[in-house]
């Protein structure tokens, strides 16, 4: 099912006139959005069509995924961290190898991975990192040696760095705040800048650092500097401190009626292309529709008319940054066209008043909190009564496949209490969830694999009984978090482990699974018990594949 803001009731203020409900101009070959057809807008053209600057639909080099990538099988190795149930968790690292079906512990015996400490290995499986925290939220990064041959860890830990905030496992390596500047350091090798990132508050409390990331892989950097009601977004180069000259565009939710709110504190998930062109990023904040003097002028749901007469929401959004057209954003614009393939022309009327070249905007429904609209009333409430959005939270794990996509798993957290009779109207008795796919150009995204439908829990779908063996061809269940495999054949997701028997529990004991990036067969892949859980998890290239298929070459 393919999903876009206008046939859900919510106006992506494409350009001219079609955004607003008005008859557009799209004549050539008969107005099918093909090769050489009149356009206003990219949406006037059918993907991978894009409207080009004469105002005819055609391909266009920036951006365009071009034929489907061929799926072919593909081995590679899952890291993943488990979990016992309270009140005596355990923690574990294990690595699943698909060529071979084992899994097993990689934690040396010193390291303890419960949280608030934490425990990962590095993208190419060179390395185990366990970070340890300590007084004052500092952390100390120490690291192991995996045999590329055995996946075994090799050796005892080694002391990385000390006293250091904010820390991640990114690529070969780590990054992480010392003192008021974030770092990128591959394992063995010199510490590359990424910028300051954090203020020093006063007294002896720790530093406060904005929202950061890096990619190793692109070379890119970002770096988002909240305000209670804006956040401004600087992307940058892996090596160079992010400065003032990276400033992209500053998302602002000043126009959101009442009180100032902290829409943007806090995590911005964040996902580069392979090449570095394309930014996506996560925001739960305010969007600008069209002009208003009253509520009365607002359509969209839970919509109200702002402090700056447009009508506005609160949403959760993927947002997508072109860099190849970075310099456009903020830039008055008369049509999508001038803003490039991704990006869209922001209008508040039919005429472009205040219009500006603004990231492309993916909206996939109402939070449940806040609540927000008049009446006010929480995200749940608002889209179980006109059905106008299926998801209330993206998931914070995002990927870019080769075909230009963007993958990452959303889900509906509105689910009907335990005990309490389905009906005509009620939610299911798990989370509605599935593996999505944005094509960045439209700005749309369609269903690839989950339960999108609703459907409740059934244990009897995930078991034959008169096989005693668990099956998984009918098996609804709850998708948490999902990441294309090195090679982007397959799609790799945590989700309701199939021994689960409780609906109670089918929402918080996940297991890892995979399938086909068109969402054709699905597989349950470690098999663990039903005592554990996944709660995070990592994808790699198996080295030792890797080298075999060099020494068949040679």
């Amino acid at each position: 099912m393919r999903y876009d803001a206008m046939k859900l009731g919510w106006p992506l203020l494409l350009s001219g006139a079609m955004a607003f409900g008005m008859a557009s101009a799209c004549s050539g070959d008969g107005g099918d959005g093909g090769e050489g057809t009149t356009c206003e807008s990219n949406s006037d053209c059918t993907a991978p069509n894009v409207c080009l600057a004469d105002g005819s639909c055609g391909p266009d080099d920036q951006g365009d995924a071009g034929e489907e990538p061929v799926i072919e099988e593909e081995d590679y190795v899952i890291s993943y961290v488990r979990r016992t149930f309270p009140p005596n968790q355990e923690y574990d690292v294990r690595l699943y190898a698909t060529s071979d079906a084992k899994h097993e512990s990689i934690v040396p015996a010193s390291a303890d991975c419960t949280p608030p400490n934490l425990c990962g290995v590095t993208e190419n499986l060179s390395h185990f990192i366990y970070m340890e925290n300590g007084e004052g939220g500092f952390q100390d990064i120490y690291t192991a040696a995996i045999d590329p041959d055995s996946l075994e860890v090799t050796g005892a830990l080694e002391l990385s760095e000390s006293g250091v905030l904010d820390a991640r496992v990114r690529g070969a390596g780590v990054a992480y705040v010392d003192g008021d500047t974030a770092y990128y350091k591959e394992i063995g090798g010199e510490a590359q800048v990424v910028g300051v990132v954090a203020t020093e508050p006063e007294g002896d409390a720790a530093p406060v650092p904005a929202h950061w990331d890096v990619d190793p892989s692109s070379g890119r950097t970002a770096l988002y500097q909240p305000t209670l009601d804006s956040v401004t977004v600087l992307v940058g180069e892996l090596g160079t401190p992010i400065s003032a000259e990276d400033n992209l565009i500053t998302i602002s939710g000043v126009n959101f009626p009442g009180e100032a709110g902290s829409y943007y504190i806090g995590a911005l998930p964040t996902a580069f292309s392979p090449d570095g062109n394309l930014v996506s990023f996560i925001t739960v904040g305010p969007n600008n529709y069209n002009a208003c003097n009253s509520n009365a002028d607002c359509s969209g749901t839970a919509q109200e008319c702002g402090d700056e007469n447009r009508c506005t929401a609160i949403e959760a959004t993927v947002n997508i940054i072109d860099m190849s057209n970075a310099s456009n954003l903020g830039e008055a614009c008369s049509s999508d066209a001038e803003c490039g393939p991704v990006h869209r022309c922001d209008a508040a009327t039919d005429d472009f008043d205040r219009a500006m070249c603004m990231p492309q905007r993916v909206v996939y429904g109402l939070p449940h909190f806040p609540q927000q609209g008049e009446p006010t009333r929480a995200g749940c409430d608002w889209t179980r009564e006109d059905g106008s959005f299926a998801y209330t939270d993206i998931d914070s794990q995002m990927t870019f496949g080769e075909d230009g996509r963007i993958y990452v798993a959303a889900a509906r957290e509105c689910v009907r209490p335990l005990g309490d009779a389905a009906g005509e109207g009620t939610e299911a008795n798990i989370p509605l969830s599935a593996i999505t796919r944005i094509d960045p150009q439209t700005g749309t995204y369609d269903e690839i694999y989950g339960n999108p439908q609703g459907d409740d829990f059934d244990e009897s779908r995930c078991y034959d009984e008169i096989e005693q063996q668990v099956v998984i061809d009918d098996c609804i269940t709850r998708v948490v978090s999902a990441k294309l495999s090195p090679k982007g054949n397959d799609l790799i997701f945590s989700a309701t482990n199939p021994n689960v028997v409780d609906p109670g529990l089918a929402d918080r004991t996940f297991d890892m699974w995979s399938v086909q990036r068109d969402g054709t067969e699905p597989a349950w892949l470690t098999r663990e018990p039903s005592t554990w859980s996944v709660v995070n998890f990592r994808v790699h290239a198996d080295p030792r594949i890797d080298d075999a298929e060099e020494e068949a070459a040679e």
